[in-house]
């Protein structure tokens, strides 16, 4: 993908967001901080799910009810049939 189009895309992500203020502090929740930091967000913002490869570190996620999923695995899910 062109470097213009992935720039278009994140723009338009940031354009259409919402700023989350994080109102939960389980740290340390995962293994890396950083990630505790998604899971906050996910959680305060009400996500259905974390995108990520990264499975193992994120699966406590669940108990927080938010779907821990790939990303290939997102995208069939969200195909059309």
């Amino acid at each position: 993908m062109p470097a213009k189009d992935i720039a278009a895309v994140i723009d338009y992500l940031c354009a259409v967001a919402a700023h989350q203020p994080i109102y939960f502090l389980w740290r340390p929740f995962l293994p890396e901080p950083k990630d505790d930091m998604v899971a906050e967000v996910a959680s305060a913002a009400g996500a259905d799910f974390i995108i990520t490869h990264n499975l193992r570190d994120f699966r406590p996620v669940s108990a927080l009810g938010v779907t821990v999923i790939t990303p290939s695995l997102f995208l069939k899910r969200i195909r059309r049939p």
